[in-house]
């Protein structure tokens, strides 16, 4: 499997066919799955064969170490959908926005935190903005729950990274001369809600803890894996029942799914996702796939440029015009069936991290529970003992370039995380 997925980079970084994604997912034959791997293409669009220069024609069959696969070519840019379906209703623009049940506890400022939920970093003045708290998590390196979403979401003034200029960094301890970069600490606040949601800054009860470490976004050619960062919890706002995401299936708290069970994943597999824009959404009524297990493909993050990711996954609906996700959405847990078809064995496994999608909303894509859980050191929480409080820390500003890819630095002895950027 390694090897098929570093031949997938390479054909994407290549992109001698002028395709938008490339990954291993299931061939798909008149609208139907078949469950057969392939090699699955994304374009903007399907052009008939000849009036495709010969060069830019996609092979029926690719061969990955002595393995042939056939390939598969589907829409997922620039796709059309008369009438895109949301399972719930959205609500309007206002600020707050007006909606119902389920969506508007999604919405709401939810106290003990709960996964699914309004977060972001606000922005003090210009602009609103939202995306979703996917849940509460275990730091491995000290054992504390932390919150968990996306740098984009939560790692830069505003949630926006053309607002990034210099990272800052937290130390693990308080000793030695390093004092607190006070000026950053209104831009290192992460809030519940966020402000297209009525969070206000510096508002005491909006504001859900620190910036703790955010793993940064590389720009290209350089190949992204995770788009993740965590937050410093307290002991006041995570309950024992914390790690439930809003309007869940499941009532026993899941674990994060192995490598080979993320790999394993087919189009028969359920999956659910709990956001702040769509709401709880994989219902039989809005159901959810992941349709590629490791899908390349570039993501524009506006000022920041157009990023380039790598093994993740690609959800979509088997059900036609339905939304996937919307903006507001990132920062979501992803959760899927293992072995659906098997009910001695099947159960629910946390498989992603909600990032991107597409701008109908048909294609979404997080990035890897797998990756996340190793690049960004976390695991899952079981739930039972809340130890969330934080332990003493500093901060302190390096002056490296505004995307720095800089994971932690080692200063008079104590190793600093990056957090993210002011």
């Amino acid at each position: 499997m390694i090897k098929i997925k570093q031949e997938i980079e390479q054909i994407f970084l290549q992109n001698q066919y002028g395709f938008k994604t490339v990954g291993l997912g299931e061939k798909n034959s008149k609208g139907e799955y078949t469950g057969e791997k392939c090699i699955s293409f994304g374009v903007e669009q399907k052009v008939p064969l000849d009036q495709i220069p010969l060069e830019k024609l996609i092979p029926k069959t690719i061969t990955i170490d002595g393995t042939t696969f056939k390939t598969d070519v589907c829409v997922v840019v620039g796709k059309i959908i008369a009438y895109p379906t949301y399972c719930f209703p959205t609500g309007d623009s206002s600020v707050p926005p007006n909606t119902v049940h389920p969506v508007s506890a999604n919405r709401a400022r939810v106290r003990p935190l709960s996964g699914g939920v309004s977060c972001a970093n606000l922005p003090s003045t210009g602009f609103f903005n939202a995306g979703t708290l996917g849940g509460i998590v275990v730091d491995i390196l000290d054992g504390k729950q932390v919150g968990i979403s996306n740098n984009h979401v939560i790692g830069t003034p505003g949630g926006s990274t053309s607002y990034a200029q210099v990272p800052v960094f937290i130390v693990s301890d308080v000793s030695g001369s390093l004092v607190p970069y006070a000026s950053t600490y209104r831009t290192l606040s992460a809030y519940q809600n966020s402000s297209w949601d009525a969070g206000v800054v510096n508002n005491v009860a909006d504001v859900i803890g620190i910036k703790k470490r955010c793993f940064p976004l590389y720009s290209q050619p350089t190949l992204n894996k995770v788009d993740g960062g965590i937050i410093n919890l307290d002991d006041s706002i995570v309950g024992v029942s914390s790690w439930y995401p809003l309007s869940a299936p499941f009532l026993i708290p899941p674990t994060f799914a192995s490598m080979g069970e993320i790999d394993s994943l087919t189009t028969s597999d359920p999956v659910f996702k709990s956001s702040r824009t769509t709401g709880p959404v994989g219902s039989d009524t809005c159901a959810l796939r992941v349709t590629n297990t490791s899908v390349s493909l570039n993501v524009d993050y506006g000022d920041a440029g157009v990023l380039s990711f790598t093994d993740c996954l690609e959800i979509t609906s088997p059900i036609t015009n339905t939304v996937v996700g919307s903006g507001g959405d990132s920062g979501s847990l992803v959760y899927a069936t293992i072995n659906s078809t098997n009910p001695a064995t099947s159960a629910w496994r946390c498989v992603g991290l909600f990032f991107a999608g597409n701008g109908s909303g048909s294609n979404g894509y997080a990035c890897r529970i797998d990756n996340v859980s190793t690049l960004l050191a976390v695991s899952a929480w079981l739930g039972g003992t809340v130890n969330a409080t934080p332990n003493p820390a500093t901060y302190v500003n390096f002056n490296y370039s505004t995307h720095s890819s800089v994971v932690s630095v080692i200063s008079s002895g104590k190793t600093y995380w990056q957090v993210g950027r002011v």
